[in-house]
């Protein structure tokens, strides 16, 4: 399923409420921060649903250069196996 990994911390001490908002919040607001540790976030589907236009078309702007730009322009973002497909028993 498609990872998407973003990083945490902590920025001055504070504690904002969602850590997808950190990097990028602290970055408009002239902030540093320190990267304390990655979380990984799958997407859990039935082998029929993955073939659904709805997942489709999410996977495949999951593959877009616009997607992977958007997430360097955020700064924070490993999202190199976006996308990829995990068998899971």
């Amino acid at each position: 399923m498609p990872p998407i990994r973003s990083p945490c911390y902590s920025e001055l001490g504070c504690k904002l409420a969602h850590p997808f908002w950190r990097s990028s919040v602290a970055q408009a607001a002239g902030l540093g921060f320190v990267p304390l540790t990655w979380e990984r976030f799958d997407l859990a589907l039935r082998q029929r649903d993955y073939f659904a236009p709805g997942p489709q078309a999410l996977f495949k702007f999951l593959r877009t250069a616009d997607f992977r730009a958007r997430a360097t322009e955020l700064g924070g973002y490993d999202v190199s196996e976006a996308g990829e497909v995990r068998l899971v028993n």
